[in-house]
């Protein structure tokens, strides 16, 4: 159910009007009444090119290390996760997505206060060229 919300409101992202630069306002994927998942930003936009049935597919994102789950080895402590946004055509999921990318972080750190912090060290920026028509986009983070 929350899954589709999720789709749903990256859908009805599309039917805005084209934003030309990121205006540093990011939506938030909450994990309210979702235990175990992980909160994360995004910020969906498109940037117009000089094709009017053309334009450029901006998905930033990114994760605070609080929101991870860090274990400790030897001297350091050690997170991983992956991210991936798929995109489809029309508002069917089901299929094979027109475009996808998947990255996996590994996150290190000596000190203890950096896996509580609030901020994020690494963003995500992908960016995909697509013709005139109606998407859907997945995104999924992963703690692993």
């Amino acid at each position: 159910m929350n899954k589709i919300l999720l789709i749903l409101l990256i859908f009805a992202s599309f039917f805005l009007p084209p934003v030309y630069s990121y205006d540093g306002n990011s939506n938030v994927f909450d994990e309210t009444a979702i235990k175990g998942l992980p909160v994360f930003r995004y910020n969906i936009f498109r940037t117009l090119t000089e094709s009017g049935d053309n334009f450029i597919l901006n998905i930033h994102a990114d994760i605070s290390n609080e929101r991870l789950q860090f274990q400790k080895r030897d001297s350091v402590f050690f997170a991983s996760y992956s991210f991936s946004a798929a995109v489809f055509t029309g508002d069917d999921t089901d299929g094979i997505p027109l475009y996808q990318k998947s990255v996996t972080n590994n996150i290190v750190t000596k000190e203890y206060k950096e896996t509580q912090s609030n901020r994020s060290y690494d963003n995500h920026n992908l960016k995909f060229d697509m013709k005139k028509g109606s998407y859907t986009v997945s995104l999924v983070i992963k703690d692993m």
